[in-house]
């Protein structure tokens, strides 16, 4: 990454800093409630009229199931190797996803078709009627049924999907009220103490104006915030949940944190996290944060501006040198865990995997 580009990127986030100031944070932009989530349906079934692409006769994972259809259509085989040149039928998984907010008994979902076994290719195939069930083994419930012509995936024929393949045969609807109280789940990127308390306080003094009952929320830990629907509120708890969701946030000063991922090589630092006064020594490379110092003072000689000698230095400005001097980026991330490892990182390090 260029000096040019790693100022670019700062540049543009404290644009996006000053933008989301702008606007205000709404309690709903940075929370969930439980309750609220995807929920996955499986199952395995069988793609029809491939072109000599299926799995073959010798798949027996696919005959039987081929076998069991055959017989439920009133086409009895006796012995599976009838099927033995069997090459136009796949056996595959298939998924649906129902989102978030749920689904009612009719409605259509996408699904997502890979090939379990040999097949080579499942264009031009359909899949068989099959039953979608849930992720937990002792639930048979027939929760969707699906069936449709497969689009594969150009890059990769062994998978594709079919639009609006599935349909609902049973209502799933979320759980989102328990014991007249729900649960607001903080994002992972927001979640600390600072956070759940600025939430439960900013309900609790908002709810206090329209109702007696002053104290509705609580924060139970970093991530989880209970918050009591009032008893006049419970006949229609959907306007108090939405009412509660767009309140204002004034946002707690969030712990200083830098987060790396040496998979694609990233390094994101929030701009409070800085370094103890230190040396490092790294292949041939050595940097002091003196010299880093050196350079304020130096800037701020140009401008006519007071200098004051920082007790701590701001980590962009050695992420800015270690850029200056070509540093791989797997150094400059070897060197960010190490300052982390010696105590001299005032801040948070995230790896991400």
């Amino acid at each position: 990454m260029s000096r040019n580009t790693t100022i670019t990127i700062l540049i543009l986030s404290a644009m996006a800093m000053m933008v989301e100031s702008a606007r205000g944070v709404k309690i709903a932009d940075i929370t969930h409630i439980q309750g609220q989530r995807h929920n996955t349906l499986m199952t395995i079934g069988l793609v029809v009229g491939l072109n000599g692409t299926g799995d073959g006769g010798k798949f027996m994972p696919a005959i039987k199931p081929l076998a069991s259809f055959l017989n439920h259509m009133g086409d009895p085989i006796m012995d599976p190797a009838e099927l033995k040149d069997t090459k136009n039928v796949a056996l595959v998984s298939v998924e649906a996803v129902i989102g978030e907010n749920g689904a009612r008994e009719g409605q259509m979902l996408d699904i997502a078709i890979s090939a379990i076994g040999s097949a080579k290719s499942l264009q031009g195939g359909r899949l068989l009627l099959t039953p979608l069930l849930g992720p937990n083994k002792a639930d048979q419930t027939i929760y969707a049924l699906a069936r449709g012509p497969v689009f594969v995936d150009a890059n990769n024929p062994t998978t594709g999907i079919i639009k609006n393949g599935a349909t609902m045969e049973v209502d799933v609807i979320n759980n989102y009220i328990q014991e007249d109280a729900l649960t607001l789940v903080i994002s992972d990127s927001h979640a600390a103490w600072s956070m759940a308390s600025t939430i439960a306080m900013t309900i609790n003094e908002a709810v206090s104006v329209q109702h007696t009952q002053v104290q509705c929320a609580q924060a139970m830990d970093p991530k989880n915030v209970i918050v009591m629907i009032p008893q006049n509120e419970l006949r229609d708890p959907a306007r108090f949940i939405a009412w509660i969701q767009s309140l204002p946030l004034l946002m707690p000063e969030k712990v200083a944190q830098v987060t790396i991922n040496a998979r694609n090589g990233t390094i994101v630092s929030d701009g409070n996290v800085t370094i103890s006064p230190v040396t490092i020594s790294y292949k041939g490379i050595t940097l002091s944060t003196e010299s880093l110092v050196k350079k304020l003072r130096d800037d701020a000689e140009k401008k006519n501006q007071i200098f004051e000698m920082p007790e701590y230095i701001d980590l962009n400005l050695l992420i800015d040198a270690m850029n200056y001097l070509a540093i791989p980026v797997d150094d400059r991330i070897s060197i960010i865990r190490e300052l982390a490892r010696s105590g001299n990182l005032q801040g948070q390090l995230v790896e991400q995997l």
